[in-house]
This record gives structure tokens, sequence and C-alpha cells, in this order.
């Protein structure tokens, strides 16, 4: 019998280049994405440990318990992936230049299936989520990743900054040439003072339902340099306990082909 001989990992370079990824940070915003992290990897693996061990007796767990314990295994892991993604752009974004793989994208599609992503994180904090759209014509040239994580940043700010009963709408419609999205939620707002702030890298806001709420503060930074990358602008309306209202201008075009756009940042 043969076996498949696998690469050896290496080990040493493999820590060189992320103790070279998190020299960039200082210590303060290093122990903020740990801040962020720890909770959702501890919910990981509490869960994962927990369903094991019940996967043993077919009898343990019903299955409306067995729905809401993944429910909650997959909503956790949507935050780890929304913290890593994260990271991983804020170190591209050290970077002079960024590269757009620009293609003609179904607008309505795209967004939309970063809307039903949080389905699960909606049924659990029991707030209503609408998507509502008001395009005639559903494709333009945009680099559709980055085009979704900046809407999946926004919708996951409005979540977090929400409570039971509240409400998320997120709309796109098309004026002039011009695509607006629009993310709007009835949460808790923002203060004024704060609302030029809101933008820069690692900014934490005083106002949070909870402290565990708290993350690194590199959501919006992100959300506004792939908006500026994509030659858009950004608009905020807030009002302290009557929510925020985020909505994104992008040009609206079409392109021949798919092709890569080099963009100096």
């Amino acid at each position: 019998m043969s076996f498949m001989k696998f690469p050896e990992l290496h080990e040493d370079l493999d820590i060189l280049k992320f103790y070279n990824l998190i020299g960039r940070y200082n210590p303060n915003e290093l122990l903020n994405m740990i801040n962020e992290l720890n909770p959702t990897i501890d919910t990981l693996v509490g869960l994962s440990k927990f369903l094991k061990a019940e996967s043993r007796d077919k009898n343990s767990v019903s299955y409306e318990k067995a729905t809401e314990y993944f429910e909650n295994f997959y909503r956790n892991s949507l935050v780890f992936k929304k913290i890593i993604d994260n990271t991983l752009d804020l170190n591209k974004l050290e970077s002079c230049c960024f590269t757009l793989n620009l293609s003609n994208i179904n607008l309505v599609s795209s967004v939309k299936n970063v809307v039903d992503s949080f389905e699960n994180a909606i049924r659990s904090k029991e707030v209503s989520l609408e998507f509502i759209n008001h395009m005639d014509k559903s494709f333009i040239a945009c680099d559709e990743e980055k085009l979704q994580k900046i809407v999946f940043n926004l919708i996951y700010n409005s979540v977090k900054y929400t409570n039971k009963n509240d409400k998320i709408i997120i709309s796109i419609k098309e004026k002039d040439n011009k695509i607006y999205i629009c993310v709007e939620d009835t949460g808790i707002g923002i203060p004024s003072d704060e609302l030029p702030k809101i933008f820069d890298k690692f900014f934490q806001g005083s106002t949070s339902i909870s402290e565990m709420d708290k993350g690194m503060g590199a959501g919006l930074f992100i959300v506004n340099k792939f908006v500026k990358i994509l030659d858009g602008k950004i608009y905020v309306y807030s009002k302290p306990n009557k929510g925020t209202k985020i909505m994104i201008e992008l040009p609206f075009f079409l392109i021949e082909k798919p092709c890569k756009k080099l963009v100096a940042i």
C-alpha cells in the first residue's frame, strides 16, 4: 500500500509571515482584534465540543434544539470570517495601490446574497430585515468582492447596533447614471460629535449595546476605503436613539469584457 506524501510545512516561514503582519499594528490595535476574536472563538469551540458529544447519542437532542445550535454556530462563524477578512483587508490597504477585478455583475443578486447571509443573525436578535429593489436594470460594472464586503460590513454594523423589534432596510436604486445602495436601521444611532470620526481606522464609538459588542473598529474604515477605490461616495445620516442611514453612491456603467485595474490608494 502506498501513501501520498504531503509537502512539509515551513513552520518557521509561516511564523515569520504572521509576525510581519501583526507587527504593522500597535499593541492597542492588536488588543482590539484579540478582544473581538476571543468571544467568537470561545463560542465556536464550546458549540463544537457540545455537538461532538451529543452526536454520539441520536436521541439526546431534538431537531429544534439542534437547529438552534447550528444557527448559533453559523452566526458566530460569520462573525469570525468578517474579523479575519477585515484584518487581511487592512493589511492590503497598507500598500500604495489596489487591484480591482472589474466585470459586469448582477447587482441585485449580489446584494441579495449578502442580505440572505444574515438570516440567522436577524432571527436570533428578533430584528426585521427588508430588501427593496428599485432597479430597472440589474447589471453594472464593478468589483463584486469589494462591493459585497462593503454591503456586508454595513449590514453587520446595523445588526450589531440594533435591539429587539428594530428594523433594517437595504435598498438599491439607479438615478442619473449613479447607483445608490442604502442601509438604514432604527438602532441606537451615532452622536453628532462622533460622525466625523466613524471612518477613522480603529475608531470605537461611545455608544454600544454592550461592552462585548465593541470590535476593533475596522469595518467602516474598510468600507470608506473600498468605496473610494470604486470611485464612489459615502453619506451618513444618524440620530441617537433614532437610527442610522448610510448611503453608497457608485458610478453606473458597463464594460465589454472583464479586466483588472490598478488604483492608487
